[in-house]
Formats: C-alpha cells, sequence, structure tokens
C-alpha cells in the first residue's frame, strides 16, 4: 500500500575525517559527493513514487560533519540537513515529487520516529549505541514504545529480537566492507540494503536483506 525510505546516513565521505586513508580513498570532493547523493536521493524518489506512495526520511550518519574532528563537531552541521532541506525546497518551492511525504526532522537531524502499520519506528545512524550492550532497544523509549529501531553504521546485516517482539536492525551499506573496516578487523560484507514488510495486525515483520554484488542484486 505504501513505500517507506529511510536513509540511515553516511550520505558523504568527507575527506579530512582521517588525514591519511580517508583521504586516500575518496573518489571526489565533499561538494561534489553532495550533489550526487541529493541527485541520487531525487532520482530513487521519484522513480518510486511513479506507482505509489512514498514516505522519506533521513538522519545524518558521522561521517556526514562538516569538522574534522567528531570532538569539535557541530550539532546539526551536517550534509544531511543540507541534502533534506534541498529536498524540502523542491516540494515547497517548485512542487516536485508531489507523490512524495518528506518526513521533515531538520531540528534533531539524527533520529527519526514514525509509525507504520501500528508499530513505532525509530531511525538512528547507530555509531551512539554501545558495542557492548546487548539490550539497546530501552534506551529509546520514552513517552511511546519502539518497535523496531533501524540503524547503519557498521556496514554489515544483523536482526535481534529484543523485548517480547521489539527488533534492533542493522542494515548493511551498499558500500560494504572496505580498508578501514578491515583495518578494524570487522565483517568482511558484500554490500547490502534491507527491505521490511510490516502489514497491520501482524506481530511479525519480515526482513528481507538484499544483497549487492557486480553491478547487481544477487
Amino acid at each position: 500500500k505504501e513505500v517507506i525510505v529511510l536513509n540511515l546516513g553516511d550520505f558523504t565521505e568527507h575527506i579530512n575525517l582521517r588525514n591519511t586513508n580517508q583521504a586516500y580513498d575518496a573518489e571526489m570532493t565533499l561538494s561534489q559527493q553532495i550533489s550526487k547523493a541529493t541527485r541520487l536521493t531525487v532520482d530513487i524518489l521519484s522513480a518510486l513514487s511513479k506507482h505509489v506512495h512514498v514516505i522519506y526520511g533521513q538522519v545524518a550518519g558521522n561521517h556526514d560533519r562538516l569538522q574534522t574532528n567528531k570532538k569539535d563537531a557541530i550539532s546539526g552541521d551536517t550534509t544531511a540537513y543540507v541534502i533534506l532541506d534541498t529536498l524540502i525546497m523542491l516540494q515547497e518551492e517548485l512542487g516536485q515529487l508531489p507523490n512524495v511525504t518528506i518526513l521533515d526532522n531538520r531540528d534533531d537531524v539524527y533520529s527519526l520516529e514514525l509509525q507504520v502499520a501500528g508499530k513505532w519506528i525509530k531511525a538512528v545512524h547507530g555509531d551512539k549505541e554501545s558495542k557492548n550492550d546487548r539490550v539497546k532497544i530501552h534506551k529509546h523509549i520514552k513517552d511511546h514504545p519502539i518497535d523496531i529501531l533501524y540503524m547503519g553504521h557498521y556496514h554489515f546485516t544483523d536482526v535481534t529480537q529484543e523485548d517480547y517482539a521489539r527488533f534492533v536492525v542493522s542494515v548493511g551499506s551498499p558500500q560494504g566492507a572496505n580498508n578501514y573496516s578491515k583495518s578494524l578487523n570487522l565483517p568482511s560484507t558484500y554490500g547490502s540494503q534491507m527491505i521490511t514488510i510490516l502489514e497491520e495486525g501482524r506481530e511479525s515483520p519480515l526482513f528481507y536483506p538484499l544483497i549487492l554484488k557486480d553491478g547487481g542484486i544477487k
């Protein structure tokens, strides 16, 4: 009935994040990355919305920040904000993407919540989540429950059940493993994405990871 697209961050890779390996692997300047990420997002939303109503939401990742040192990062100063504001401008000023609802979280671009098929969904990038916490979802529950917590950051797929029928979902990256993740001894994964199918009144979500290899879905 409806397609929800959630982008979990790291639209861009600032070459100044780490002076040696990050700059070495960068294929283009940050301004080019922002432009291409915006165009790609518009292309995806435009293509999908020709067939079905689309809800789009996004959160900022740690690699989207505009400061070199993460300890000096200014809250909200991120390429993700630029992309989100551009999408909203295209709708409000130019009437583009008419069959798309863009979730406006510019006041807190690092998290996003919405209800889908009777379930509360929360999206974060995942860089603030402790690797040592077996249970992650409880700290996100405030004035209402969270049924599914989505996060990116780690570049591999993982689905963990917590508290009855609640799930924490780590979604892979289209990039997959790289030299930096290899240096940290993280899993050597292909690129991947995740489809989730939710139905009203059904407790069991269907998690469908898509493995990306050789330019296609395997």
